[in-house]
């Protein structure tokens, strides 16, 4: 009988999925559905629910054989009812899982907003494909104190039980980040509300005091480590041109000292993305809690040099695929965030919409805003060009926070025509939704032939292993179970 994976906190359509019985007349079809051979047996999924089996030949032949007649007149019920609550069959063209509000049932596994305040607009390093550019971190770079503070205190007034404070890079304003970090506790504290801080650094500053402070708060840390040092220090130099290699693992020693655990984020471009295996032992070397390999963006100083730091979708593509591989050897840890979010997501696991990216259903300028150190909100932290955002002053960034003002139209939040009948649709979303020109129709992400290697690399490879027991179920599926089907009456 079909295999598949029952998540541990199921998505509220797949919850109720699994107990519907299908109905007692109608014709079955399968309009949806996508077969796709894995080691000895077949792999369906529908592009229109995302639900999935690895099924035998033998079931193959069978379903196929009863598309188009009666569903009371099949000779393999149970077959067609374990099809059918897996969201890959359809009864009069109506299957388990329509009318299903997915918008809705992805936000109910949200129960944070996130502010972003990007404290200066330079930095400490020169990183060839720098978003934001090159400037010095001198103090009038600095974001303008009173707005922050009102960005706070208005992020506290919003109706999610938490408020994660993700203060951005903190080497280019220490002192700042420790102003603001303690406003926002003081100011947690007064509205009795749950907060937690984050930053996401180059970590060149992260000496014993601030990682002892960021300690104390069981603060997140984001880490940019791309590669070993032969590789790191030629993108991410100091602004005097020395390597940041060995500054930014002296910290992570310190992080761990501390008990503090860390988070690696690594951009994947022209110095690294032919270099997977080295990049990917040194991720295992520095034992981070996650990591995340981030495809690099045609965004501020990397559209300008382009042809120098940028790399092939393909290439990209082929990077991420490889880290996927070598989970199936070394188990789901060595499985970055994005894979860990389109496993989970396609097992129907909740937690795999918490973090949304590449999602159109992201969740971006609505449960999360960004405040630039220029006073612009923007909707993502990785489209903060200048004069992209609303413009905003300590009286009115308010309103733009609790989406009086909306940042983005509606419109982009469907995904784009070309995302038709692919098979990955559900669990990727239909890719970024400020891909292209946020003013026009929802357009392709130009990282889609990425999404679809992870989705295929899955597929072909960790999805056998977990079923066939060569590899635990942990980490994001933890709790999960492998479900074999059998007979039955009901």
């Amino acid at each position: 009988m079909p295999v598949w994976i029952d998540p541990a906190r199921p998505l509220s359509p797949w919850r109720v999925a699994a107990h519907t019985h299908p109905p007692t007349a109608g014709r079955l079809g399968a309009d949806h559905l996508h077969w796709r051979p894995v080691e000895d047996y077949w792999f369906a999924i529908s592009d229109r629910t995302g639900g999935w089996v690895i099924a035998s030949a033998e079931e193959r032949e069978r379903i196929i054989g009863a598309l188009g007649h009666e569903i009371g007149d099949v000779a393999c019920p149970t077959l067609v009812r374990d099809f059918w609550r897996r969201g890959l069959l359809e009864v009069d063209g109506v299957d388990v899982v329509a009318g299903a509000d997915w918008a809705a049932a992805i936000d109910e596994t949200r129960g944070y907003y996130g502010l972003v305040l990007i404290l200066n607009s330079g930095c400490n390093l020169a990183c060839t494909y720098c978003y934001l550019g090159h400037s010095a971190p001198e103090r009038r770079n600095d974001i303008d104190r009173s707005i922050a503070e009102a960005a706070i205190l208005a992020a506290l007034d919003r109706p999610e039980p938490q408020v994660i404070f993700d203060f951005g890079e903190i080497a280019a304003a220490t002192a700042l980040f420790y102003e603001l970090a303690d406003f926002a506790e003081r100011s947690a504290a007064a509205h009795g509300k749950s907060m937690r801080i984050a930053i996401q650094t180059n970590a060149t500053t992260l000496n014993d005091r601030l990682v002892s402070y960021l300690a104390e708060r069981d603060a997140i840390v984001g880490v940019s480590i791309d590669g070993p040092a032969t590789i790191h220090d030629t993108a991410r130099p100091t602004r005097g041109g020395r390597g940041s290699h060995n500054h930014a693992v002296a910290a992570l020693r310190r992080c761990r000292a501390a008990g503090l655990d860390y988070h690696l984020i690594v951009t994947v471009g022209a110095h690294n993305v032919r270099a997977a295996a080295q990049v990917l032992d040194e991720i295992a070397a520095l034992a981070p809690k996650t990591f995340l390999c981030k495809p690099i963006l045609a965004h501020g100083e990397a559209s300008t040099s382009w042809d120098a730091v940028g790399a092939t979708s393909g290439d990209i593509a082929a990077f991420l695929a490889a880290s996927i591989r070598r989970a199936k050897h070394e188990g789901l840890r060595m499985l970055d965030q994005s894979a860990t979010k389109f496993l989970g997501r396609m097992v129907g696991e909740s937690t795999g919409w918490r973090e949304s990216c590449t999602s159109r259903d992201c969740g971006s300028g609505r449960n999360m805003h960004v405040l630039s150190a220029r006073g612009e909100v923007h909707a993502c932290p990785r489209f903060v060009e200048p004069g992209q955002g609303h413009r905003v002053t300590a009286q009115t960034v308010d309103l733009v926070l609790h989406r009086k003002i909306d940042l983005m139209d509606d419109a982009l939040h469907a995904p784009p025509v070309t995302c038709a009948g692919c098979p990955w649709l559900r669990s990727c979303g239909g890719g970024c939704t400020l891909s292209g020109d946020p003013g026009s129709t929802p357009l392709p992400d130009a990282h889609c032939a990425s999404y679809t290697a992870q989705h295929e690399a899955i597929v072909d490879h960790l999805l056998p292993a977990l079923i066939a027991g060569r590899l635990p179920i942990d980490g994001p599926l933890a709790g999960a179970r492998i479900r074999v089907s059998v007979e039955a009456s009901t």
